[in-house]
């Protein structure tokens, strides 16, 4: 497996934890029945510097694993093939991306609490971070 593949994969790991940890949640406010009274604008700004810094730790501890059991580091030159690859993920990521910001910003169109946008919103984040990680799993299986 390339260095690029099993990035990828830390990538797509890191995001179901950190989605993970904040469904459960926003689970746990359900049944509270917090749901309309949590300031989601915070939740979601808290959640964003959380995420960074989880992947940061996740990539430091990937390079330092990978280095030290494989003896492979990161590519230093991007080619062509490896641009190729990113356009094409970023396109499909955009593309998912932009579909759930229509349909959360549906819901306010629609009057629905404003929590449905929010959450809707950190799903649409957390499906495009899926889609970018598996469209360059996918790209590189199979060789563009």
């Amino acid at each position: 497996m390339s260095y690029q593949e099993k990035r990828n994969i830390l990538y797509l790991i890191s995001s179901l934890l950190v989605f993970t940890f904040y469904w459960l949640y926003v689970l746990q406010l359900n049944r509270e029945g917090d749901l309309e009274s949590t300031n989601w604008g915070i939740v979601i700004l808290v959640l964003v510097p959380v995420h960074v810094v989880v992947n940061v730790i996740l990539e430091v501890l990937f390079v330092i694993i990978n280095t030290v059991t494989e003896g492979e580091q990161e590519p230093s030159v991007v080619d062509e093939f490896d641009q190729s690859i990113q356009l094409r993920a970023t396109r499909n990521a955009y593309l998912v991306f932009i579909i759930g910001f229509l349909i959360a910003m549906g819901t306010v169109a629609l009057e629905m609490p404003m929590y449905v946008m929010f959450n809707l919103l950190v799903f649409s984040f957390f499906l495009t971070e899926v889609v970018w990680s598996t469209s360059h799993l996918y790209f590189y299986r199979r060789g563009l």
